[in-house]
Parts: structure tokens; sequence; C-alpha cells
């Protein structure tokens, strides 16, 4: 294992060594909307650490407010302890903060609400997504739109319902849910809008699974069936940064996924990204039940600034 980890680094080590300068989507500030998978945010740090690595020079700035329960769609299970927020409550207020040069939103997995497709949920889901491109334009930024993470029900068997189930919900969601976040990709994936670009996770995180367990059937990329362990922020973040042309080397997302668990960049990159997400994501505010330790906005752009320069340092040492 250990000789595989450190041929697979030096493999990683060369794949960074980019001379090119950063797809033009990418220069200037960009900002990260979306659900719990992004407040969590690791597909994001592993987003900015390959950044940071291949493009030291650049001017990149990435923020990432990802919120717990949110949509695009404005809906909300009847049974749910609270409103589900929705980004348009808080986009504007993100967008004149934040003045983002890029918007990349990942929205799907909260707005079918667990719930059997409907024509009704769906076209609250276009209509989400059509005043977030609007919205987004308006403001003078481009936009990537991610497909949802899949929902995998085989992981969760005793928690799913049928077609014919009294009531759907997170805490009981519909067995073919995933068929539903795919109706939303196929969608995302047909639109044709200047300045949008739409990056498939859906598509290629279910046939990565299904290979996954021609091999091991007990293979999953989530305890929950909605939330990715590192291994699938990992393909995330992957499937991202190919998906906007970012030179990468193919191997196994498991052993890259275990060689950022090791590498202390990487979690210089993620402490860093937490607590910059946590004070934009407070400062900004937002329209759901709960309290966030956060440093205040100013304390957070000084500390980050510091942490930044630690990363390049390191980085442009290793080259």
């Amino acid at each position: 294992m250990k000789v595989i980890l450190f041929v697979l680094s030096l493999v990683l080590f060369v794949a960074c060594q980019s001379p090119k300068s950063p797809p033009d989507i990418l220069n200037g500030r960009i900002l990260f909307l979306g659900d719990s998978i992004t407040q969590d945010g690791r597909y994001v740090s592993i987003i900015e650490y390959e950044l940071f690595r291949h493009y030291p020079d650049a001017d990149i700035d990435v923020i990432s407010i990802g919120l717990s329960s949110e949509t695009v769609s404005g809906l909300t299970e009847p049974h749910h302890p609270y409103p589900r927020p929705n980004v348009h409550e808080r986009l504007g207020r993100a967008l004149e903060k934040t003045k983002p040069q890029t918007v990349v939103a990942c929205y799907g997995m909260n707005d079918g609400i667990y719930h059997p497709q409907s024509d009704e949920r769906f076209q609250s889901y276009k209509d989400g997504i059509q005043k977030l491109v609007a919205d987004v334009r308006a403001a003078g930024a481009k936009l990537i739109i991610l497909t949802p993470p899949i929902f995998d029900a085989a992981v969760i068997p005793k928690k799913v319902v049928g077609a014919d189930a009294p009531r759907f919900g997170y805490s009981t969601p519909f067995v073919g849910y995933n068929d539903v976040l795919a109706d939303y990709s196929e969608w995302l994936l047909a639109l044709n809008v200047p300045d949008v670009q739409v990056i498939n996770l859906n598509g290629p995180m279910l046939v990565f699974v299904k290979q996954q367990r021609e091999s091991n059937p007990d293979f999953a990329i989530s305890k929950d069936g909605v939330h990715p362990n590192f291994d699938g922020h990992a393909l995330m973040a992957r499937l991202f940064l190919k998906g906007i042309g970012v030179p990468l080397e193919d191997v196994d997302v498991h052993y890259y996924a275990a060689l950022l668990t090791k590498d202390p960049l990487y979690r210089l990159v993620q402490q860093r990204r937490a607590m910059r997400s946590t004070a934009w994501l407070v400062d900004i505010g937002f329209n759901k039940p709960g309290n966030y330790k956060a440093l205040p906005l100013d304390e957070a752009e000084k500390m980050a600034a510091e942490m930044k320069q630690q990363i390049l340092d390191q980085v442009k040492g290793e080259n």
C-alpha cells in the first residue's frame, strides 16, 4: 500500500505541474452555492487545492457558502421541522457582497423533497434554476451548474419507501428518488444559455458506483444515501475540474482521496476554506433556524490571506 501511495503521489505531483493559464471561466472570484453537500465543502476544498497547485500565480479566489437543507425550488415537505431555506432569499446579498466573476451552483438533492417525480415539483425546480441563471447573468457573472449528486437507495434499504407510501421526505425518501435527480440532470444538460456551463455529476457518479459494485457489492460513497463520503467528494471535485478543462491524471479515486488525507497542504486548504466559508455565510445571512460560530468577516479575511500565503509558499517550494 505504501508503495502504491508513493507512486501515485509522484504521478499527482507531476500532473500538477501545469504551465498553462487557468481556463477563462476561473479568472477572478468564484462563488460556490449549494445545500448541505456544499456546506460540508470537501469537494470545494479539493477543487481549491488543485487550483492552487496547478495555477499558483493566477488570480483565483474561491468562496463557498453552501447551506444545509437549502433548495433552489422553494419547496419543503409538509412534515419538515422548518421551511427549507431558499437560495433566492440570500442570492442578491451574496452576489452584491462577493461580486463573483463565476458562480458554481449545485442544487437538486433537496428540491424534489424526496418524493416521486411530479410535473408540479419539476416545474418549481426549473423555475428556480431559470431565476438563478437570470440573476447571476444580471450580476455580470458566468454560471456553472452542477447536476445533483446521486441518491443511493441501496445503502439505506430500511429507510426508503415505495411509490405508494403515505408520506415522503428526508426521513422516508422514495426508493426511486435518484430517477427524479436524473430527470433534473437531463433537463439541466439540455440548457443552452450563454455564459452557463453544466457539468454532470449524477450520471458519472452512478456509473462509478455500479462499476465498483460489480466486484464489491457492498461498495458505497455515502452512508445515508445523500451525503457523499470523502471518496465521493473527491469524485465530485475531479468531475468538476475535468469539466472545466483542468488537466488531471486518471487515478483511482480511493487512492487519490487517501493521498489527500495524508497531505498537509490539503489539510491547510481545507482548514482555510471551512473557516472562511462560515464567516461569509454568517455575514451574508440566511433564513434558517440555528446559529453558526464564525469569525467576523474582516478578521477571517485577514487570517485567510495569511494562510493563502502559507499555501502558495508550500506550492512554489514544491515546484
